[in-house]
């Protein structure tokens, strides 16, 4: 697997979701669920797939052959697969493995034209079409973590674990694991025209959990689900149309609406503040610290502060211990 320039981002629904959209998706945000239980996801209505982030382990390729489920190689022909070519594209990757196959969806021009050129590949070669796509490698790469300073390779250096990312989705009746490092998707079986496909995932992702020391505690569980702001939009203008059906609920759709577009607003910050680089004003405002003579004043203040902060810390500590 080559890296032809793609960064690690950070697994927030906030990066998830202005991702989609700077890709072409439209109507759609990523949630982050917190439990394996039904209220997490019926909470946000339809799911359109979920997202679930592990620690990789090196030997991933054998564990995943002991698992449950049916290696489908090669995919359903209904389905759209593709594999991961390219390092760290495994967020954005398990990101269009769930938009991908959802056909009411909006996808944007370049979505729609990379599944329409890709139909009848083979999954390597999908794989290939979409790490050369500059539209989804730019939208990727523009949430690039600001790295302040850049230090030289060491062998003592500490390395981080890597982490990965698979998709959960329902597929004309059954349900599909999509991981862009395996051969081909895992059907786990069939939900019925009237089941819940999640009742199906919920179980698939405890046991992944399970497989870990009870220590290991670093996993995510996110969902693509609708925006809801369109459709609280229209039933609150439905509402206001009609008088008589102004008993409280106008309100309440208000309520809603305001949080949603509150949360919306409040990723935007968020994102806007991870993409920029403060290390130029840090470095700024210490010089002019410096030229201004405080600096060693302020050290000094900043010392003795940490001084009494670890002595009452210490005192606090020693009289929980009497």
């Amino acid at each position: 697997m080559s890296d032809l320039g793609w960064c690690t981002i950070e697994s927030d629904p906030g990066v998830f979701t202005e991702l989609l959209s700077e890709i072409g998706v439209k109507n759609v945000q990523v949630e982050e669920v917190y439990a394996l239980d039904k209220q997490q996801f019926e909470q946000f209505g339809h799911v359109y797939g979920v997202v679930f982030l592990f620690k990789y382990r090196s030997d991933e390729s054998r564990l995943a052959k002991k698992r449950p489920g049916k290696l489908c190689s090669p995919p359903p022909e209904t389905l759209f697969f593709a594999n991961q070519t390219v390092t760290n594209a495994c967020a954005t990757q398990a990101l269009l493995s769930i938009v991908m196959n959802v056909p009411s969806l909006s996808l944007g021009a370049e979505l729609a034209r990379l599944r329409d050129f890709s139909t009848g590949m083979d999954s390597m070669t999908k794989g290939m079409v979409v790490s050369n796509s500059d539209v989804i490698r730019v939208a990727h790469n523009s949430f690039a973590p600001q790295h302040q300073f850049v230090l030289e390779d060491s062998d003592n250096t500490e390395k981080e674990d890597p982490f990965h990312f698979v998709a959960y989705i329902p597929h004309e009746g059954s349900v599909y694991e999509l991981d862009g490092l395996q051969e081909g998707p895992r059907e786990h079986g069939a939900y019925g025209e009237t089941g819940d496909w999640l009742d199906v995932v919920t179980p698939i992702i405890s046991q992944r959990i399970e497989e870990y020391d009870g220590g290991e505690i670093r996993f995510n569980i996110m969902v693509v689900v609708e925006d809801p702001r369109e459709r609280l939009q229209a039933e609150l203008d439905k509402l206001k149309a009609e008088p008589s059906l102004n008993d409280g609920r106008i309100s309440v759709a208000e309520a809603y609406l305001d949080a949603e577009k509150a949360k919306h607003e409040k990723w935007q910050v968020e994102n806007l503040r991870r993409r920029w680089n403060f290390v130029p004003f840090v470095m700024n405002m210490f010089k002019t610290v410096a030229e201004c003579g405080q600096a060693e004043n302020l050290i000094k203040q900043a010392t003795e502060k940490k001084e009494k902060d670890y002595e009452r810390a210490m005192e606090k500590k020693g009289n929980k211990q009497e």
